[in-house]
């Protein structure tokens, strides 16, 4: 069967603002999906970003080759937005961008998350509130190991991104990561499905794939903050996987940075976790900052931090971290 493809854009009001022409396709008989591609060209479109989070409805209309309507499909909501790191800064929308990131946000949304699927107004409240107290980029896991609970399982991100694209907040994203036992096939699949379910929300701009396997105590270390070359013996599988996942991911969509969770010097974007104990001498807590500030090789993005870390109070009570 033959038929015509076309791509509507609406605002959220519902008014048409754009219409790509036709592309024919041929549907064989049996066949239920098939990949097209429609591009055109929109000049005055609106970026997204979070002072102006402008956000647009796709939706693709079917028409038989003699021309009658078949059928709509369902509104895709999406927004316009370039995020990426050059010369060692993080530019969306070709200004220079700083990151304050709410790594903890994600175990906030793990705690409540049946609360959260349940209530996706308080997921938006929640964001707004982040947002409020100066974040403007949150962390949004999914637990991809086998046997998690209702609790670990993606029923509620969904609403934290509809959120996080309405409200104007950046997401760091978990991406399913690589074991050193899975066919590299079926992850390219599992990761091409990925894409398609959550890779329209314009408030994603980092897919992670590890979460501390792939750093080393030296990350730390201010004389190694510019040695882009040093790499630990025991973590070289471990990265090796974490780059091949990357590349993987940027075959579906290049369009987000890879982040892994205090990994050093494994990418362009040198990520660290800094916790720091009570009585650290100012000269040793600027050190660091001030090397890279110096060399600005990469740039940079502490997973977490703690100034200090209190976790530290439990030494004063029992003598070892609680």
């Amino acid at each position: 069967q033959r038929l015509r493809v076309q791509a509507r854009v609406r605002d959220l009001g519902g008014r048409v603002l754009k219409e790509s022409g036709a592309v024919e396709v041929t549907m064989g008989a049996g066949s239920f999906e098939q990949d097209v591609s429609l591009d055109f060209s929109w000049e005055n479109a609106m970026s997204w970003s979070p002072a102006e989070p402008t956000l647009y409805k796709l939706q693709l209309v079917l028409h038989d080759e003699e021309g009658p309507l078949l059928d709509v499909g369902y509104p895709v909501r999406f927004g316009f937005r370039d995020f990426r790191i050059r010369d060692s800064n993080f530019h969306l929308n070709d200004k220079k961008f700083h990151v304050f990131y709410m790594s903890s946000s994600g175990g906030i949304w793990m705690r409540w998350s049946q609360y959260f699927g349940a209530y996706p107004e308080k997921t938006r409240e929640a964001v707004r509130i982040l947002k409020e107290n100066g974040y403007n980029t949150i962390g949004v896991g999914i637990s991809w190991g086998q046997g998690q609970a209702l609790g670990r399982t993606p029923h509620f991100q969904h609403h934290i991104l509809d959120a996080a694209d309405e409200l104007g907040m950046l997401v760091v994203l978990w991406a399913p990561p690589l074991g050193k036992f899975m066919d590299k096939e079926r992850y390219g699949e599992c990761i091409k499905n990925y894409v398609r379910t959550w890779g329209n929300h314009p408030s994603v701009a980092f897919y992670l794939t590890t979460f501390n396997t792939c750093g080393y105590a030296w990350a730390q270390q201010p004389s190694k903050v510019d040695d882009l070359t040093y790499e630990r013996v025991d973590k070289k599988e471990a990265r090796a996987l974490a780059l091949q996942s990357d590349a993987i991911l940027a075959q579906h969509d290049a369009t987000r940075v890879p982040f892994h969770n205090c990994s050093g010097n494994l990418t362009k974007l040198y990520t660290t976790m800094h916790y720091m104990s009570f009585g650290l001498p100012m000269q040793e807590r600027e050190d660091w900052p001030s090397k890279w500030s110096r060399t600005r090789k990469t740039a940079f993005m502490p997973s977490e931090v703690g100034l200090p870390y209190q976790g530290q109070f439990a030494d004063f009570t029992y003598g070892h971290h609680g």
